[in-house]
């Protein structure tokens, strides 16, 4: 089981993310991967632990200080024949050195203001998007991923991607009132 910070408790969306993210997975290897807006880190150790793929360097990054130490924990069950690294930090502030060809995330859903606004700060973060949108999300995702790159992400509503964008989706699946989605960088 997954240590988790007290004001927060994990959705199976994201165990459902690694899963789908495994079945999917159109790479022989990952050179650069990352779950960013990690939280504990639960989508990306379980899709380390699913897959046999080599991978050469995987990041995680959470801007949630609260989350480190659960992180960390949960980060020692991992094979130890992957270089790990842990950013403290926002997504959209991230100095990025490399681009990824594994992206996978399970980012807030709500948008600012909208349902049921958590009174504590930290939980508002997990759940809400303050101070971004799914767009900036987007534009992240094709700034930092290589070409052919996988993108694994969980949301809460059908994304509909312009065929002006690099992106593409390929695979969807609806699971209770999410959704998963497979996205190319081509």
């Amino acid at each position: 089981m997954y240590l988790s910070p007290d004001f927060y408790k994990f959705s199976e969306i994201s165990i459902k993310l690694a899963k789908f993210a495994n079945q999917f997975i159109g790479l022989e290897k990952i050179e650069q991967g990352v779950d960013l807006f990690a939280g504990q880190g639960i989508v990306g150790i379980e899709f380390l632990e699913l897959n046999n793929l080599m991978v050469k360097k995987f990041s995680f990054i959470e801007k949630e200080t609260d989350f480190m130490p659960a992180l960390k924990k949960n980060l020692l069950s991992v094979k130890d024949d992957c270089n790990l690294e842990i950013h403290n930090s926002c997504v959209f502030e991230t100095n990025f050195k490399d681009k990824f060809d594994l992206i996978l995330l399970n980012p807030p859903f709500h948008e600012s203001q909208t349902g049921r606004y958590p009174h504590d700060i930290r939980k508002r973060n997990c759940h809400f998007m303050n101070g971004f949108d799914f767009l900036d999300i987007l534009k992240l995702l094709s700034e930092i991923s290589v070409g052919n790159a996988n993108i694994f992400i969980a949301f809460n509503k059908e994304i509909i991607l312009d065929n002006s964008s690099r992106l593409k989706i390929t695979n969807m699946e609806k699971v209770g009132k999410e959704f998963l989605f497979k996205i190319v960088n081509k």
